[in-house]
């Protein structure tokens, strides 16, 4: 973008006041244009042309990459602090929803491509918040594992694994986008609610599982909660096989698996925790 000719009868003012207002910024529904009492004064330096409905808001156009460039620093602080997890993923769909709000919303024009954009940015912004919660979830594993019994150490990686409830949650939503009218999968056959609702209340009866990667090998795994001080409140209920334990506590039962993350050095311990109704 150009600056507009600078007349020379203008008072130094008045020339940082031009240099402010160059052509293309908006002034109540034009382009060009600068302070009332200088466009008043020198019309052949500040042209104002009118602006046409389908103008992008340059305002909006200058906030846009500021709040999509705030979202991914908001997004690798987060994930330094342990906050949430898939920083990356979640930052590279922070800067996808950001070009597709302005191809969908702002980018002068209509068509097929403006209504393609603004349905891939709301697919955008849901895949940002389903990816943000489960980093989240996956983030906090370690804190929520060690409330049933110390986590093993020199933990590398962890891995979220859906709870029963929010498997159940997602069964619902598949249920209930079935059972909407003009499905053609239940157009010659009765749509099977008991079915649906069997399915839902064994997701929610699933016992709960964590994943985590130690450095240590399944030996190693199986001599640490050999301790006593390592599964406190907590009873060997038997071994099932190698790398495998069962404990007790009352009504709970925990099983730990470990076997080698093979070709990866390391082991990968499973924690699979029910509660007796």
């Amino acid at each position: 973008m150009t600056s507009p000719p600078e007349s020379p009868d203008l008072f130094p003012e008045e020339r940082r006041l031009l240099r402010r207002f160059e052509c293309g910024t908006e002034r109540d529904g034009t382009i060009g244009g600068g302070p009332p009492h200088l466009v008043h004064e020198h019309p052949d330096v500040f042209r104002v042309h009118p602006r046409r409905s389908d103008d992008a808001d340059p305002l909006a156009v200058r906030r846009l990459p500021m709040l999509t460039g705030a979202t991914i620093v908001l997004v690798l602080l987060l994930a330094q602090f342990a906050v949430t997890g898939h920083a990356w993923l979640l930052a590279l769909l922070a800067a996808l929803a950001g070009l597709l709000f302005y191809a969908g919303f702002l980018e002068p024009g209509v068509g097929i491509f403006r209504h393609l954009s603004q349905a891939a940015f709301v697919v955008a912004i849901a895949l940002f918040g389903v990816t943000a919660y489960f980093g989240w979830r996956e983030a906090n594993t370690i804190e929520e594992l060690a409330r049933i019994i110390e986590p093993v150490p020199e933990i590398v990686d962890v891995t979220y694994v859906p709870t029963g409830g929010e498997l159940a949650a997602f069964a619902g939503f598949g249920a209930a986008v079935d059972a909407l009218p003009g499905d053609g999968r239940f157009s010659d056959e009765q749509y099977d609610t008991a079915g649906w609702a069997a399915r839902v209340a064994e997701l929610r009866s699933m016992p709960r599982y964590w994943l985590v990667e130690t450095k240590l090998s399944p030996a190693d795994v199986m001599a640490f909660y050999a301790q006593p001080e390592n599964i406190a409140g907590w009873t060997h209920a038997g071994e099932q096989g190698e790398g495998m334990l069962l404990l007790a506590r009352g009504p709970e039962r925990l099983m730990i698996i470990a076997h080698e993350d093979w070709p990866q050095p390391g082991t990968v311990v499973g924690y699979v925790y029910r509660r007796a109704k």
